[in-house]
């Protein structure tokens, strides 16, 4: 279903696999581990139910409450798995394991720079095209330089050198506090994982590629 999606972010087919920019549901015969996101003060407001965009791995926050996406229960733990209800009990805003109500769960405030990120890239990949600074990219193009861009920030926190931190703040960058996830690829992370990359995503790709080299 969700190929089609996948195909227009990475200007190819795509090959099996853990695809880019869609979260990886872990599966493991019925068993999951991630995958499924959901906002509480939607499902308190309304029916429950999960998005498309759920899936995609740049959605951190709901843009209607801006509060953090969750993905699994506040009680137990385990990954949100709708597929799993079962007789009587077959309630989306429950949790299939414990019961507990999901809706329930205490909310954080987005981080507006990864909110910012996903607004830029719901934008490149409805119109096609996005912009990298002041420079017009394909949508493939697009999402290729920001995957390029968490993936050197993400070199740059861990490496710890002294030339990354004088880059970091030339860009008036602070990885501090940097949640590496155990080294677990983007589309496994949490969504408060993925948010913080995100969120320093957006101002490279605000800063635009010359920016970008002078720094470097």
């Amino acid at each position: 279903f969700l190929k089609p999606f996948v195909a227009s972010i990475q200007g190819r087919r795509p090959v099996p696999g853990v695809y880019p920019w869609l979260l990886s549901l872990g599966s493991r015969n019925r068993r999951r581990a991630g995958g499924l996101q959901y906002c509480p003060v939607c499902f308190v407001q309304g029916m429950a139910y999960y998005t498309r965009e759920s899936r995609f791995a740049w959605h951190t926050a709901c843009e209607r409450h801006q509060v953090m996406l969750k993905d699994c229960c506040a009680l137990c733990g385990a990954a949100i798995c709708p597929h799993l209800l079962t007789m009587p009990s077959i309630d989306l805003s429950r949790c299939h394991r414990c019961g507990h109500l999901l809706a329930t769960a205490e909310t954080a405030p987005a981080l507006m720079d990864a909110l910012r990120f996903q607004a830029c890239a719901d934008s490149a990949f409805t119109n096609h095209r996005g912009f990298f600074g002041e420079e017009e990219l394909s949508v493939a193009d697009w999402f290729y330089t920001a995957r390029w861009l968490l993936s050197f920030l993400h070199g740059a926190a861990l490496s710890r050198f002294p030339s990354a931190n004088i880059f970091l703040a030339e860009m008036g960058l602070d990885l501090q506090g940097y949640p590496d996830s155990h080294g677990l690829a983007f589309e496994c992370r949490s969504p408060a994982s993925r948010a913080f990359l995100l969120g320093h995503c957006f101002c490279l790709m605000q800063a635009g590629p010359i920016q970008f080299e002078i720094a470097l």
